[in-house]
């Protein structure tokens, strides 16, 4: 696969990601929201994510029809050399809750590695992107930008805080006792919740936050795939609680396990504590 190649699919993707955008936002905040209980309590889905969904897979599907698309909504595995990871809504609970912490998150997977991630937030017009080998950026704005004007946004990188200094990031939706306890071992002192996990992810990424631990066991392959690239781009880390890297070709969407990412100063530390810990 060539850099002209990804290029090519890291705009479309921006592009697509941002047009689905409307749609989430006709239906925020909208007293005809229909919400259903996923089963085995993985949380709401609504008429929102069904129709972005549609869009999503629709538009990839039409851009690029060779290759495989794997959403929250359609979790199908079709064998093909490239992967879509698509999760239409993430952070569903908060779209629900009025929040405007939700994000569109496409990632694509191929010749065994994360090759780009697009976490786009419809409510404050943010995008974060990158290509791997190349850099993490966050254009700002409504306005459609050029290719030019997405290549020269603001790169990310992570904080090099630790210890007393570092900022946690939690989850808006579900509280965790654990997760308290964990940092407070760690010596993390400031805390603050949003919703959506990739939003968190991206928050470390920019260096406003520092880590982030999720240790449900409920996140999937299309939860981590768009954060985790935007953040190793930045410098950051995303492993599970073994401190092993997310395995993107394997048949299981369902993680299993807990995730923990983190800025690069903090991840020995808190590598070594989880292990304890969990």
């Amino acid at each position: 696969m060539t850099d002209l190649s990804l290029e090519y699919a890291l705009l479309r993707a921006i592009r697509i990601a941002r047009s689905a955008a409307p749609i989430a936002l006709r239906y925020f905040r909208s007293e005809h929201l229909d919400v259903v209980e996923k089963p085995d309590e993985q949380g709401p889905v609504t008429v929102a994510d069904k129709a972005m969904d549609a869009f999503l897979r629709e538009q990839l599907g039409a851009t690029f029809p060779a290759d495989a698309i794997i959403s929250e909504e359609h979790e199908a595995r079709r064998h093909a050399a490239r992967t879509w990871y698509v999760d239409p809504i993430d952070g569903t609970q908060s779209f629900v809750d009025g929040s405007g912490d939700f994000s569109v998150m496409i990632a694509l997977f191929a010749e065994g590695e994360l090759q780009l991630g697009v976490v786009h937030r419809p409510y404050t017009a943010q995008t974060f992107f990158a290509q791997r080998g190349v850099a993490a950026f966050l254009f700002e704005g409504d306005a459609e930008p050029s290719d030019a004007e997405l290549w020269s946004a603001p790169r990310l990188r992570v904080s090099e805080r630790r210890g007393a200094q570092s900022r946690a990031i939690m989850s808006a939706s579900h509280p965790c006792v654990r997760c308290d306890a964990f940092f407070d071992q760690l010596g993390v002192a400031e805390r603050r919740t949003m919703g959506s996990m990739g939003s968190k992810i991206c928050e470390i990424a920019r260096g406003a936050s520092d880590i982030y631990l999720n240790l449900s066991g409920k996140p999937s392959l299309w939860d981590v795939a768009a954060g985790e690239l935007i953040l190793r781009e930045a410098g950051g880390h995303l492993l599970n609680q073994w401190g092993e890297a997310v395995d993107y070709g394997r048949e299981q969407t369902l993680l299993g396990v807990g995730v923990l990412a983190c800025n690069d100063a903090l991840r020995d530390d808190a590598l070594l504590l989880l292990r304890e810990f969990a």
